[in-house]
């Protein structure tokens, strides 16, 4: 997603990507890269907590390491206050480290054990030329006091400390040089949830106090949505939608959004949102699917205008096309769920198993499209798996696989995916 740079923004990020070489071979030459970041763009203004959101593996963290300059992006820029840091001087290095600061996953691995609680928060200040001691330990107890610990914590260790009394002191830590940017990744996720709702009420108050922006990296959707005023989620490297954190939660467009807000626990069923589930796994990033990289695992796939078919048929016969293409459907192991060591079920019975395990155990209506899978099933019964797939795939092809969707921006919300369009009342994600 790019946009025009935000001139208020304190932070921006456009076009971000960072790119991981695969090697191989007695020559070690680079065969592939691992597409972690593959264009990301978003702004963080001051005063503002920015949630960016998804599974493990999607890249997120890699765009925190990046923003921090701990990586060296592969293209693109990130820019504080105007300054990009790819061009910064050794100084403006240093500087640049004084403003934005990290709070990472587990506060007990990010402390030296060997050191106190006191010498950690004040490591950063002798690091950055705070030469007179008794500043220091004015500052530090200070800072521990305003993160809700004692003054006397100072001489503890870290292994004296709870999971919750260590990340109170890991964001004191962060704040002793008076960052304008705070970088929170997963910082509860390691917690008790007794615990987590004290650290996040803290970082409320501290973002107040110190007039923070922040950049939240989370898969917790509920972290989220108390903390940020806007969402950005990402998927496989890419962001595919961004908004406020209301009108996301309340709206959201893209079937991913819709996903991961399914997933949080809910006490009213009727509030789920049923059409939403999110199966497999996230593909390989060194090897992203073409088109929308979510079509692999979409609930909303688009359909062929050719075929009389309903969506969720479609997407059933969709996903078994899939699994054939990428050999998660074995036949010998289907054989063996039908019929042991005792005998081979024939083909119409692996042909049936199949397709009750995927739901298009009726007769499809549309007879093209029964014929095409009837014969692909036929051709995966005779043990021709690659086959099958491409006789899936001439009968039911999508749009989402052959094309990159298109981004579609509209009050202040941004969406990449071939079902929204801002201007037509009746664009769905749902399953129709």
């Amino acid at each position: 997603m790019s946009d025009a740079t935000d001139s208020s923004a304190l932070l921006s990020v456009r076009g971000l990507e960072k790119h991981y070489p695969v090697r191989s071979g007695w020559l070690n030459r680079e065969t592939s890269r691992v597409r972690a970041v593959d264009g990301v763009s978003f702004d963080l203004r001051r005063g503002e907590t920015l949630g960016l959101v998804g599974e493990s593996g999607c890249g997120k963290s890699t765009v925190a390491r990046t923003v921090l300059s701990l990586e060296s992006p592969t293209a693109g820029s990130v820019t504080v206050a105007g300054q990009d840091i790819a061009d910064q001087s050794r100084t403006q290095r240093k500087r640049f480290r004084r403003r934005v600061q990290i709070v990472f996953q587990d506060p007990g691995s990010s402390f030296d054990p060997r050191m106190t609680i006191g010498e950690s928060v004040a490591e950063p200040m002798v690091a950055h030329g705070l030469d007179d001691a008794d500043r220091r330990r004015e500052r530090v107890e200070s800072l521990l006091e305003v993160v809700g610990l004692a003054a006397d914590d100072r001489e503890r260790y870290p292994h004296e400390l709870s999971g919750g009394q260590k990340q109170r002191a890991a964001l004191a830590r962060a704040l002793s040089l008076n960052p304008d940017v705070l970088v929170l990744d997963e910082p509860v996720s390691a917690l008790d949830v007794s615990v987590q709702a004290e650290i996040l009420a803290l970082v409320q108050d501290l973002q107040e106090a110190f007039d923070l922006a922040i950049l939240l990296i989370s898969h917790d959707m509920s972290v989220v949505e108390r903390l940020c005023d806007r969402v950005a989620v990402m998927y496989l490297g890419e962001l595919v939608e961004r908004g406020p954190t209301e009108s996301l939660f309340d709206d959201p467009k893209h079937p991913y959004t819709r996903a991961l807000l399914a997933a949080i626990p809910d006490p009213d069923p009727h509030e789920q949102l049923g059409d939403a589930e999110l199966d497999g796994e996230v593909p390989d990033p060194a090897s992203p699917p073409d088109g929308c990289r979510f079509h692999t695992r979409c609930q909303a796939v688009i359909p062929p205008d050719d075929l009389d078919i309903d969506q969720s048929t479609f997407q059933s016969v969709f996903a078994l096309r899939v699994g054939l293409r990428n050999g998660d459907i074995g036949l010998e192991s289907v054989r063996e769920r039908l019929g042991g060591d005792d005998e081979t079920p024939s083909p119409a019975a692996v042909a049936a198993a199949v397709r009750e395990e995927y739901g298009v155990a009726q007769e499809l209506a549309d007879e093209r499209a029964e014929r095409s899978l009837s014969e692909a099933l036929t051709a995966f019964a005779d043990g021709d798996a690659s086959a099958a797939s491409e006789r899936l795939a001439e009968t039911f092809p999508s749009v989402c696989e052959r094309e990159r969707p298109a981004q579609h921006r509209s009050d202040g919300c941004a969406v990449t995916c071939h079902r929204y369009r801002p201007d037509d009342s009746s664009n769905t994600n749902r399953s129709e």
